[in-house]
Parts: structure tokens; sequence; C-alpha cells
């Protein structure tokens, strides 16, 4: 419920963000660090425009030997997170409140540890996070222009897996 939300979801945008040419994605191991937000984490998924780039509101910061980046520093325009047992508080509350502290346009939260899966394409509102348009279980992104939802499905095997559906 965590991998494969995760691998449904990079499967997705990582295509949709290479044709479009609009900014840079990364999946793991990538730290995000917002001082003033009281932020420095490792979210599932990042996402920042080229703009914001080119205007300072997230810089790669270099290694000691600048041959490398460590880190993102600033606010990202995306963030997805999947939440595991052992990162509820964490991904519902915590994060989402410095996540909003940052300014980061659109927070992705998924759930599907339970029956159904919970996905929210959550924007960024004056004092917290508000729900995206929703329509027939489709979300709009404000950040990739398009709609999105997550299904749970059976592979081949007859095993639980998942698709990011986009239009």
């Amino acid at each position: 419920s965590h991998g494969s939300v995760k691998t449904a979801v990079s499967g997705t945008i990582i295509p949709l963000v290479f044709r479009k040419k609009k900014g840079k994605l990364y999946f793991d191991r990538t730290r995000v660090v917002n001082v003033a937000a009281g932020l420095s984490n490792e979210p599932d998924g990042v996402f920042a425009l080229w703009e914001s780039f080119k205007n300072g509101k997230i810089i790669l910061v270099p290694t000691k030997d600048d041959d490398d980046y460590i880190e993102l520093e600033g606010t990202p325009d995306w963030i997805l997170e999947v939440v595991s047992r052992s990162s509820v508080t964490k991904d519902k509350k915590t994060l989402r409140k410095r996540y909003h502290r940052a300014g980061i346009s659109e927070y992705w939260l998924s759930d599907a540890r339970g029956d159904e899966v919970e996905f929210d394409i959550l924007i960024h509102g004056e004092d917290d996070y508000e729900p995206a348009q929703r329509a027939a279980g489709w979300q709009v992104s404000r950040v990739f222009g398009k709609k999105f939802r997550l299904r749970r499905i059976k592979d081949e095997l007859g095993d639980v897996d998942y698709r990011l559906d986009v239009k």
C-alpha cells in the first residue's frame, strides 16, 4: 500500500513532466528544507517548476565538492506523501502544517491501507490546505493542469495494485 501507490503515481507523473518540460521531478531520497516552516524532510515525491528555480523560490544546494546536490531548499510546487503505518500522524498532521507554512502549492496525500483508497489533492489555502475540485472521482491538479484519480486494481496474479489515471 506504500511502494505500489508511489510506483503508480511516479509511473503517471514522470512521463507527464517529461512531455510538458515544465520542471524537475524527484522521487525518494531528496531532502526538502524550508527553514522558515521548520521543514527538513524526504517526501515520497517532489516537483518544482522551472520558473520556481529561476526566481529563487527553490534552489539546489550543492555538496562540498560542488559536483552533486544534497538537498532542495525553499518551496517546491508539489509534494507527494503516501501514508504508512509508521507515518500517519507525520503525513496527515505534522507535514501537512509544515508544507502549508512553506507555501507548497499542492500536497498529494494517499492512504491505501484500509478498505477504501484515500487520495487527496490538496490545494494551498489561506489557513490550511483545501480539497481540490472533484467530479465523479476525479480531482483537478493546478500544478499539472490535469485531472487524476487513484484506483485499486487486481494485477495479473490477482494481487492488489494501484493505478493513477489521468485525463
